[in-house]
């Protein structure tokens, strides 16, 4: 969901959440952390990425 609200983006992944989807979430700023948090798999940006949305990912990717 390239360019969503934090909102929406959390919204979207906590209905797919809740029909059984296995749900995969990239990351990089502070806005995507809840959706993040959400998701069974969450990725974050770790060279460009803000620390919000690393303290909320499972999966930090060290090379941007």
């Amino acid at each position: 969901m390239y360019r969503a609200t934090p909102e929406l983006k959390f919204m979207f992944t906590a209905a797919m959440r809740a029909s059984n989807a296995v749900v995969g979430v990239t990351g990089e700023g502070a806005g995507d952390a809840r959706a993040l948090s959400e998701a069974n798999v969450g990725f974050a940006m770790g060279m460009g990425g803000c620390d919000a949305a690393k303290d909320h990912a499972d999966i930090i990717m060290m090379d941007d």
